[in-house]
């Protein structure tokens, strides 16, 4: 967590871990469409190995999946009780 660097605001850790993980969250969930945006802003750094764009494998999508199933899971009350309220 942050919110202690220089004199703005802090969240409570829920909050903040709450909405970090909704991020992940959303990241794992939508991570193609991220692949191809970021292709298009760096084409060079992006996928080398791909001609144009998004190169996904079953064992990208399977590990997709289990930590967004992690995420979606988690019992603790900052991470996942504070995904569930970030969520909604």
């Amino acid at each position: 967590g942050g919110g202690g660097g220089g004199g703005g605001f802090s969240l409570p850790p829920q909050v903040e871990e709450g909405c970090c993980q909704l991020m992940a969250f959303l990241y794992l969930s939508n991570e193609e469409d991220f692949a191809k945006m970021w292709d298009k802003v760096t084409p060079s750094l992006a996928y080398p190995e791909s001609k144009n764009g998004f190169v996904d494998t079953v064992q990208n999508v399977e590990l997709r999946r289990y930590f967004r199933h992690c995420i979606e899971h988690d019992t603790t009350p900052i991470y996942g009780d504070g995904f569930r309220q970030a969520k909604r």
